[in-house]
């Protein structure tokens, strides 16, 4: 079964164990976050200005997991509600709309979408926060745990770490390596790209050597080289290797140099032979300038991947198959014991099992999809484990898996749907 990726980012910032405001004790009901009711998205800043308060503002959907957790695990605490009642304004700007919207959240519809559009809000829960006179000062994103959230709130409030002073400080020539990453961060979060990538550029212009190549330093330049033309692309084509090891993800630089030399060489052409009708990319004469400019490796991954993506797009699935089995196998992650690579494996099998017909193929399915599920022994992954099974007519050994499947998951209408279907020896998979 293929874990939606949308399913799999709205639970990754669940960090903290969710509990029931019942769970609570009795006298931090009520004594948490006092969040104002009535008020617009301008009067709002008119009071904030007028108390000289900071504004917190909590961004959620009504069907988002973690934003459940923190109204019922982290806002009513007390310690939490001293802290934030004190020094800030706050108010919940629902993101989503629903048939149960009541009035007040109705009358919140237009300022919610303006902070969403705003500020680039694409995560639920988005914490912002802003200044007395109402400037965007900080932007956080997911569940914390109420510790966590006290600090992060200090931290936004914190003036020695204030974006806006520390932006005039650098200006005036003060120039200090640990406030231009920061600010650098702060820009890109807040949305000041210009401002975030100058800082970005002369902080790694200054990094020298062994500083360069930190975990942190790292990430760092993954977040902010855009272009071949930029420091950080050299170091991850250079020093890919090394970069790998200290990152612990035995393809990250090459994921990383894949998709800029895809998205200068390759995405083009693409788009270009989209705009006209029956056109496709000439495959031969990209790969040959990418291995010109580059190497043979390249070439070959970034045509690989590209004629996989070339193929889903247009529903092309012989060709989506084909090149996603090349690409698994020449360019996958080698890994056996990574979370993700995990995940990546069991979708990978998933897709060939949906639409190809080659046994080939699903044999190389098969095998990816057995290493999923000795990574993480989960009933979805058994479920694409046992339906490939299926398709190969190993109808035994298939039907076995599914049963595994069944009982540790006995509410999933799926897989107990696809069990039914092997025991009569009807297709699991689309037929059309």
């Amino acid at each position: 079964m293929k874990l939606l990726w949308g399913l799999l980012v709205s639970l990754l910032p669940m960090a903290v164990s969710a509990h029931s405001i019942n769970n609570l004790p009795i006298d931090s009901i009520n004594k948490g976050i006092r969040f104002e009711t009535g008020l617009n998205w301008a009067q709002v800043l008119a009071k904030a200005k007028a108390e000289n308060k900071y504004i917190f503002v909590d961004c959620y959907t009504t069907w988002c997991g973690p934003c459940k957790q923190m109204e019922n695990s982290v806002y009513p605490l007390e310690k939490v509600g001293k802290y934030f009642n004190d020094k800030l304004i706050s108010v919940k700007a629902q993101m989503d709309t629903s048939k149960k919207d009541d009035a007040a959240v109705k009358s919140w519809y237009a300022d919610a979408h303006y902070l969403q559009e705003q500020y680039k809000v694409d995560a639920f829960p988005t914490f912002l926060f802003f200044t007395p006179d109402g400037k965007i000062l900080y932007k956080s994103v997911g569940a914390k745990a109420p510790d966590e959230f006290l600090a992060l709130a200090a931290d936004a409030l914190n003036p020695e770490k204030d974006y806006y002073k520390l932006l005039e400080h650098f200006k005036q020539g003060k120039e200090d390596l640990t406030e231009m990453s920061h600010l650098a961060r702060t820009g890109l979060s807040l949305g000041d790209t210009a401002t975030a990538r100058k800082m970005a550029e002369k902080y790694i212009a200054q990094l020298k050597n062994k500083a360069l190549l930190t975990k942190e330093n790292i990430q760092f330049m993954h977040d902010f080289t855009k272009s071949s033309a930029d420091k950080g692309f050299k170091l991850f084509y250079l020093y890919g290797d090394s970069i790998n090891k200290i990152m612990g993800n035995d393809t990250y630089s090459q994921q990383f140099v894949h998709s800029i030399i895809y998205k200068e060489l390759v995405l083009p052409a693409v788009e270009k032979a989209d705009r006209l009708d029956h056109s496709t990319p000439d495959w031969s004469a990209i790969a040959a300038v990418i291995k010109k400019k580059y190497n043979e490796y390249y070439s070959e991954r970034v045509i690989t991947g590209a004629r996989c993506t070339w193929g889903i797009n247009h529903k092309n699935w012989s060709e989506y198959t084909k090149y996603l089995v090349l690409f698994q196998e020449n360019f996958g992650s080698k890994s056996n014991n990574d979370a993700m690579a995990s995940l990546v494996l069991n979708n990978y099998a998933w897709d060939i099992f949906q639409h190809s017909k080659d046994r080939q193929e699903l044999i190389k399915a098969l095998s990816w999809s057995s290493r999923a599920v000795m990574m993480n022994p989960s009933n979805n992954w058994m479920d694409t484990y046992a339906n490939i099974l299926y398709k190969l007519d190993r109808k035994k050994e298939a039907i076995m898996w599914e049963e595994i499947a069944a009982k540790l998951s006995p509410t999933d209408t799926d897989i107990q749907v696809n069990l039914e279907k092997m025991k009569k020896g009807e297709p699991t998979w689309p037929t059309n």
